[in-house]
């Protein structure tokens, strides 16, 4: 079998190549793909900024450990959801509107639920949120507990007082029936990122 050597003229001429094929993506395509990608983010709501910070319908948000921030009216706003993904949450309007005119709900869940972690971590976190805005916050249960802690169900919702009843599902969403706020979640993570639904609606963040 012959064997075939590079001669200095060939090899020459593989070098040469080389920079022809490093060229196939020109300077103008670089910037058309990038003004793209620009459109594209700016089409869903969002774009980075550089560094560690988002715009999302016009309310910059920083990182801040494991969570997100953004300020409104000088106040800073945490999150734990990064709002795209809040987003995809179906959520009632009408949700949004309760809470934000009254200074007092119920939040209340079974005391057996299977998501019982999940549910305490989301009330801790939105009694917080709720606090920042002089809303106050209820804890209760649906049945009689170990805690005997006040039993309140969606019955004893009103407009004045609305109930926030976090609940197992097959399905992450939040609904309104008549004073009452239901959060349905499948997951204990859900739960937080329902929480963060909710007032990601009251700020006006997400519609």
């Amino acid at each position: 079998m012959k064997k075939f050597k590079k001669t200095g003229r060939m090899m020459k001429e593989s070098v040469e190549a080389e920079p022809e094929r490093k060229k196939l993506i020109s300077t103008p395509t670089i910037f058309a793909i990038i003004i793209i990608v620009i459109m594209v983010a700016s089409g869903i709501g969002y774009m980075w900024e550089g560094g560690n910070a988002i715009i999302y319908n016009e309310f910059k948000f920083n990182e801040a450990g494991d969570r997100i921030y953004t300020k409104i009216d000088g106040k800073r706003i945490d999150f734990s959801t990064l709002p795209e993904n809040a987003e995809m949450i179906n959520a009632s309007k009408e949700a949004f509107w309760v809470i934000k005119n009254t200074k007092m709900v119920y939040m209340t869940s079974e005391p057996d639920s299977l998501f019982k972690k999940g549910i305490a971590s989301a009330e801790f976190e939105l009694q917080k949120s709720l606090a920042q805005e002089g809303i106050y916050s209820v804890y209760a249960f649906t049945d009689a507990n170990e805690f005997n802690i006040t039993q309140v169900t969606c019955r004893n919702a009103t407009l004045n007082v609305p109930v926030i009843y976090f609940m197992n599902s097959t399905e992450t969403r939040i609904t309104y029936d008549d004073g009452c706020i239901i959060m349905s979640a499948e997951s204990d993570f859900a739960f937080t990122a329902l929480k963060d639904r909710l007032m990601y609606g009251f700020y006006g963040i997400i519609g």
